[in-house]
């Protein structure tokens, strides 16, 4: 991610200015300090339609729908080709992979969520958010353990991250600890208690309720999950 702003940065500058004025060895020393500090060439954005984008794929997703999952993965896929470093768009690309597949919206494809988990960590590893994304969609494909290292990370960079805390619940559900999930889930409603994902939240309570045995409980934090989603 600071890579990402670095080079938005740098271009900003460069764009910046005035029209027709030669400016050679300004841009060289703008080329030279984003190679020392990243160690590879600076090459400018060409334009801003990958951050463009990122309001599209994220309304798409927040429809849940089947159709709208892969319009979410296909715009994510065109916000990475014009920019390969772009964390957000790989980080939800991995997330909405991971629930197209537990919901039975798509086939598995392998080589496509693991390269949309890979550029998520590789270029989002200090950003929580695309951290909290991508262990999400990696739990939600089966591995727990590694979405619970990554979320930890996301947590340990901010502590008041409400996604994070939620996708810490359902990774402790996973792993079969209801009383740490409910924790949670309850803090990450008191941190963003009118959350567009507050359905998530609630889900995993009801989930957490029904691993305890708290059936009347669950019932309740179900109810509340549908009408929260929209149902």
């Amino acid at each position: 991610m600071a890579r990402q702003q670095s080079r938005v940065q740098a271009t900003g500058i460069l764009h910046s200015q005035r029209p027709g004025r030669s400016v050679p060895s300004f841009e060289a020393r703008v080329h030279f300090w984003f190679e020392a500090k990243f160690g590879e060439p600076y090459t400018p954005l060409s334009s801003t339609d990958a951050y463009d984008l990122h309001p599209r794929f994220l309304a798409q997703f927040h429809k849940s729908t089947r159709e709208s999952y892969s319009e979410a993965i296909h715009l994510a896929g065109q916000a990475l080709d014009i920019d390969p470093c772009y964390a957000p768009a790989a980080a939800l690309g991995a997330l909405t992979r991971g629930l197209q597949l537990t919901q039975g919206f798509a086939r598995p494809d392998e080589a496509l969520f693991a390269e949309f988990a890979r550029r998520a960590v590789q270029y989002g590893k200090d950003d929580p958010d695309a951290l909290w994304m991508t262990a999400m969609g990696i739990a939600l494909a089966g591995d727990a353990q590694t979405g619970a290292s990554l979320v930890d990370r996301a947590l340990s960079l901010n502590s008041n991250l409400a996604h994070a805390r939620m996708t810490r619940g359902w990774i402790h559900i996973w792993l079969n600890q209801p009383k740490p999930a409910v924790d949670a889930f309850q803090r990450a409603m008191r941190l963003s208690p009118f959350d567009p994902l507050g359905y998530f939240f609630a889900g995993g309570l009801a989930g957490a309720a029904v691993e305890e045995g708290r059936y009347e409980d669950a019932i309740a934090s179900a109810d509340r999950a549908l009408q929260e989603e929209g149902w």
